[in-house]
């Protein structure tokens, strides 16, 4: 199993909530609008400056190791399993405790850029690959700044980047409607339970 590695991972800066000093705007005036950044302008920095998350390579691909592991069992029971993913492991010592929800984004995107030519041209503003942590909560601030998910948004005061808060399928959602892709949240649970589901947008049981 290889690692494929980017160049630093979870590379947080000190301005956790400012997107305009992150882009190299605020003070100095680089931006149009009196120093502050626009969307166009926010989403450009973010292409340029966001770094490919790290993965592991798993030999024969994740989906093929999982069916032979399934397959070896020997019981007589049925399993589905989803097409190409890479797999985006946490590390405990860099995202441990929070970081299973942006680790969900990661691999549903990687099959998303694999098997999807239409996902591939607007995911991270064309990059052709997944970013790591902190670029992925940048681009969650934009989702939300663009209005998607406005109860998500509120929730964290508009702010995610430099959090170790955890996330979930709604925020997941909302990053890939942001790009134009079509994204439903299913909720499995007792019937009973099923006005709670169905009280997030989107969502269906």
């Amino acid at each position: 199993m290889q690692v494929e590695r980017a160049v630093s991972d979870l590379h947080f800066d000190t301005t956790f909530g400012d997107f305009n000093s992150w882009c190299g705007g605020g003070s100095s005036g680089i931006g149009r609008d009196n120093g502050v950044w626009n969307m166009e302008e926010k989403i450009s920095c973010l292409v340029d400056l966001q770094i490919k998350g790290e993965f592991h390579n798993v030999n024969g691909g994740l989906m093929n190791l999982l069916r032979n592991c399934l397959e070896s069992e020997g019981q007589n029971s049925r399993s589905i399993l989803s097409g190409y993913v890479d797999h985006f492991q946490s590390i405990r010592f860099e995202d441990g405790g929070f970081g299973c929800g942006w680790r969900n984004i990661q691999m549903l995107s990687s099959h998303l850029l694999a098997q999807k030519r239409e996902a591939k041209d607007v995911l991270f503003g064309g990059s052709g690959f997944v970013p790591d942590i902190p670029s992925l909560q940048r681009w969650l601030e934009i989702a939300w700044e663009r209005g998607f998910d406005e109860p998500g948004s509120n929730q964290f005061n508009h702010t995610i980047y430099g959090s170790k808060k955890w996330i979930g399928a709604t925020d997941c959602a909302a990053l890939l409607r942001s790009f134009g892709l079509r994204a439903r949240i299913m909720d499995f649970g007792p019937k009973e339970s099923e006005s709670l589901y169905l009280s997030v947008p989107g969502s269906s049981v």
